[in-house]
């Protein structure tokens, strides 16, 4: 193991973090849209040297789309359905949770460096507040769990983290865990009244860890994916939890690993093509997997599991392509966007079980956030083949199976969201010249005409 600490090549160590960030960043790029990381589909990342700095070298990796597209962007409805505010401290990839009547943002990076801000919006009063994560880190998981939410792993200072941040809504406290491994970013899920961190990044290599924490009763668990690997496509339909896909040691895997929070049991199953970057949503009681990058390039492929009969089945997207979004809406799963840069929508009835496409307003390659507020699905931002930040928001009425457009006030790329007290806000990203952005831009789905 390199000198420095562990799991982590000696770059991290490094207060200049330009090095580690760039690192770091390349992960994030591969976790976004399934491609190589390094010379081959490994688990060890390539931590090069560069001479770059983070900010520069960081453009590359996920505004990956398009300003260009957003010149023609305009505003949807009334005015009075969209404000702005702002972060306490400018940063991209941030987490944002939703809890009660507030909505977090933590964690990122900053210009300087990892961050440990984390700024509180309450739809209640509308005011916002700051507190602190134990540990500055990006890019965290995040997820939510009656009155909790809780912020784990990421890549401090120091190296891949532990730290798990919990904070109690219903009394505003705050209180720490930790992990069984260091890692970033698992995926995450919450699936009755457990939350699941499994998988992620643990220095060099994948990790197979799981760590399960049941707010129920307020302990924590662990348990071992059947191969270790990230970034994973994660779901959840009824009382189970489904981790699908991934880039493992041997490169793209077809592994889904199955937790059901019913029984307590693990159980698996496998995706018809072994695959990294897809995306997932659950419509129904069906969770679709698409997408995604396989080892002989871009895939076209959807694999469907129905809960309700246990069976599996597999589709065909309009067109190959990975680090789409999912959500779904009215009775329809949405996949949108993608890498090459696409402005294709391929939508799922789950109904029906029928295919049918749509088209965002602008082609973007990826770092779209997507979010869903009463019947609307929101898509906004990203990057362009250009690598330039968009302002773009494609919003999809699932009643009226209509689209429409509005903009953001600053172009840019993978803003955290969170939906609060019926507001969806868009928080940090990048910006122009890849720097991060302090921008919060309040979409409020009670102005709607």
């Amino acid at each position: 193991m390199p000198v420095g600490s562990p799991g982590l090549p000696a770059e991290h160590e490094s207060v200049g973090h330009a090095k580690g960030r760039y690192a770091a960043r390349r992960a994030e790029r591969a976790a976004s849209k399934g491609v190589r990381v390094g010379s081959s589909w490994c688990e060890r990342l390539s931590w090069r040297r560069r001479g770059r700095s983070l900010l520069t070298a960081t453009g590359a990796l996920a505004l990956a789309l398009a300003l260009a597209a957003n010149s023609g962007a305009s505003s949807a409805g009334p005015a009075a359905q969209w404000s702005v505010a702002s972060l306490s401290e400018a940063r991209a990839a941030l987490a944002g949770a939703a809890v009660g009547t507030k909505a977090l943002f933590a964690g990122g990076l900053g210009a300087n460096g990892p961050s440990s801000v984390v700024d509180i919006y309450d739809a209640a009063s509308g005011q916002w507040s700051t507190a602190s994560l134990s540990e500055a880190r990006w890019p965290l998981a995040a997820a939510t769990v009656g009155t909790k939410a809780l912020f784990a792993g990421g890549v401090g200072a120091a190296g891949p983290s532990s730290a798990v941040d919990i904070y109690d809504a219903a009394n505003g406290q705050w209180s720490t865990a930790s992990l069984s491994q260091p890692r970033w970013p698992p995926a995450a899920v919450t699936v009755g009244t457990k939350v699941l961190f499994a998988g992620g990044m643990a220095g060099y290599s994948p990790s197979g860890a799981v760590d399960i924490y049941d707010a129920a009763s307020g302990q924590w668990s662990t348990a071992r994916l059947t191969q270790a690997r990230w970034p994973l496509a994660a779901a959840t339909v009824g009382t189970k939890a489904l981790f699908a896909g991934g880039l493992g040691v041997a490169g793209p895997s077809n592994a889904v690993d199955i937790y059901d929070a019913a029984s307590g049991q693990w159980s698996t199953a496998a995706l018809s093509q072994a695959r990294a970057g897809l995306a997932a949503t659950t419509v129904g009681s069906r969770v679709v997997f698409a997408g995604g990058n396989s080892a002989t390039g871009w895939s076209d492929v959807a694999d469907v599991y129905d809960a309700a009969t246990g069976e599996w089945s597999a589709a065909t997207l309009a067109r190959a392509r990975g680090g789409l979004v999912a959500t779904a809406i009215g009775g329809r799963a949405l996949f949108a966007g993608g890498n090459p840069s696409y402005d294709v929508v391929d939508v799922y009835d789950g109904a029906s079980g029928r295919w049918s496409s749509a088209a965002l307003a602008v082609r973007r390659t990826g770092f779209v956030t997507t979010a869903t507020v009463g019947t609307t699905a929101l898509f906004a931002g990203g990057s362009s083949g250009s690598y330039v930040p968009s302002g773009v928001v494609d919003l999809y009425d699932g009643a009226t199976d209509q689209w429409d457009r509005a903009a953001l006030s600053q172009p840019r790329a993978g803003p955290a969201t969170a939906t609060v007290g019926g507001k969806v806000l868009f928080a940090g990203g990048r910006g122009a010249r890849d720097a991060p952005s302090d921008v919060v831009d309040v979409y409020d789905a009670r102005n709607a005409p």
